[in-house]
C-alpha cells in the first residue's frame, strides 16, 4: 500500500517519482538507483517517453513541449550518483 505524501514528509522520506506510462515506468525502474534526486529520475523517464512518442522534433525543447516539462530540466537530468 502506498504511503500518502503527508506521512512521507513527516518521516522525512523522499517522495515517489511521478508515474508516466507502464512501459516507461517498468523500463526505467531498472535505472532508479543511478539517480540521487527523484526529479532527475523523473526527467530521465520523460526523456524516454519523448523518444518513443511519434513527434516530428526529437530535440530536448521539442520533447519538453510534448511531455509538458522544462527543457532545462531535461538538459540537466544527468546528475547521477557518484560511485
Amino acid at each position: 500500500m502506498a504511503m500518502d505524501i503527508a506521512e512521507q514528509i513527516r518521516q522525512n522520506l523522499p517522495r515517489n517519482p511521478t508515474e508516466t506510462v507502464p512501459l516507461i515506468d517498468d523500463y526505467c525502474s531498472f535505472y532508479r538507483s543511478l539517480f540521487s534526486d527523484v526529479r532527475n529520475y523523473e526527467y530521465f523517464k520523460y526523456l524516454h517517453l519523448g523518444l518513443i512518442l511519434t513527434v516530428k522534433r526529437k530535440s530536448l525543447p521539442g520533447i519538453s513541449k510534448i511531455v509538458n516539462v522544462s527543457s532545462q530540466g531535461l538538459h540537466h537530468f544527468q546528475d547521477l550518483r557518484k560511485p
